[in-house]
């Protein structure tokens, strides 16, 4: 005769593929997060520059000609 575990509690059927979906969502996420953060970083020096010029309108055009090639 085969037993059977002793269970803590009763999981119903819907939680564990719920559970899946809920963290594959939360990891596309992570990813989605890391990708913009790339990409922010990649633009830095020229939305610095933007602001820069925006603020006081005097920058110098060598410094401008030094971020965009």
């Amino acid at each position: 005769m085969a037993e059977k575990g002793v269970r803590l509690f009763h999981m119903p059927h819907w939680l564990p593929p719920f559970a899946a979906a809920a963290f594959a969502v939360l990891l596309l996420n992570i990813a989605l997060m890391v990708q913009r953060v790339r990409e922010q970083s990649k633009s830095w020096p020229a939305r610095f520059l933007r602001d820069l010029r925006h603020w006081d309108g005097r920058l110098p055009d060598d410094l401008d000609r030094h971020v965009h090639t």
